[in-house]
């Protein structure tokens, strides 16, 4: 039958432009007991200290690399309410590097941005990493967290470049990145502060400062940011393991000429697959709350904790949409026992 009248999307004079900013996130979560039994929650606090953190406009782009139904029906939902901008689902793991591949080639913002789900923003990260963009345009990447590694077998391109560029001041030595960031990070992967020593016997912080912006040579995978028009040529990258073979993005990064480098703070938390007690694992961020709010007034000075305390607990990716939907939960919880008694 031949087809009658026109299609209504030929008088759409314009369409949605992407938001200059993109996020894109990969989820493997194939059960949720045991290694995984804290994969959800862990997974809403990424992406609402994401949300809540973020001042610039961005759309999320999210794939599910395989995990189990109630992940995707969570991840579904998500999509539903508007808080996932577009979702892609894989029957079978890709691997990091293979959905990097899909991800990338999705993403349409100036600015791309990955992270791992099992990350936690603190606030000023995009800002900071804005500013670290905008004065080292050489960079490819440029992650939120100070990086302190054995560098002098990771960032060729990157310590070659600084040092033939006369912009460029560099401060090397073993201990630039603060004590504090490394044992933080160390507590997200579950690492000793002995096993860390051994794997990483000479360590080499390098400091670069051009004008008044200072970074951090070396970047890390579990997020990272950069140009699109620079990335995009990086990609498609070869792998065979489903985590093993991140490095490749280095090679690649080396390869093209191009800058690793990360921030002076420390703005991205590796939560792991626990739920993290941020007080604990990040104390000077209560100590900055604590100590702006001693004001001149008693009075003042109470009004200001309590403005803080929920600052920090949104920190904590707690928002006020998902205390309330915690709580109706609870209530239903509550209601469905009361009525129907074991």
């Amino acid at each position: 039958m031949a087809r009658h009248g026109k299609n209504p999307m030929l008088l759409t004079r314009r369409l949605a432009q992407p938001a200059p900013v993109t996020v894109i996130t990969v989820v493997f979560l194939p059960e949720l007991e045991g290694f995984w039994r804290d994969g959800l929650e862990v997974l809403r606090r990424c992406l609402g200290s994401l949300r809540s953190t973020t001042p610039q406009p961005f759309e999320l782009v999210v794939m599910d690399n395989g995990s189990c139904a109630g992940v995707r029906t969570y991840l579904g939902e998500l999509f539903e309410n508007r808080d996932i901008d577009q979702l892609l689902l894989s029957r079978r793991n890709l691997g990091k590097v293979g959905a990097w591949n899909l991800l990338f080639a999705a993403a349409q913002g100036e600015i791309v941005s990955y992270v791992d789900s099992d990350i936690y923003f603190l606030p000023g990260w995009f800002e900071a990493t804005q500013q670290v963009l905008d004065a080292y345009p050489e960079a490819g990447v440029v992650t939120a967290q100070a990086m302190s590694r054995d560098l002098r077998h990771y960032c060729g391109s990157t310590l070659r470049g600084a040092a033939a560029d006369p912009s460029v001041e560099c401060d090397e030595g073993p201990g630039l990145v603060p004590r504090e960031y490394v044992e933080a990070h160390l507590t997200g992967l579950g690492e000793s502060r002995e096993s860390y020593e051994q794997r990483i016997p000479t360590r080499h912080d390098v400091r670069l400062c051009r004008g008044d912006r200072q970074a951090f040579a070396g970047s890390a995978h579990f997020q990272f940011s950069g140009r699109r028009e620079a990335l995009v040529e990086l990609f498609p990258l070869a792998s065979s393991r489903a985590m093993g073979d991140v490095n490749v993005l280095d090679e690649a990064i080396d390869d093209a000429g191009l800058w690793r480098l990360s921030t002076t703070g420390y703005y991205v938390h590796h939560m792991g697959n626990r739920v993290p007690d941020l007080e604990v694992e990040l104390p000077w961020v209560q100590q900055e709350l604590s100590t702006t709010a001693r004001g001149p007034g008693r009075a003042d000075a109470d009004r200001s904790r309590k403005s803080l305390s929920r600052q920090f607990w949104d920190r904590l990716g707690l928002s006020e949409r998902y205390r309330v939907r915690q709580l109706l939960k609870r209530l239903n919880r509550w209601s469905h026992e009361l009525l129907y008694p074991d």
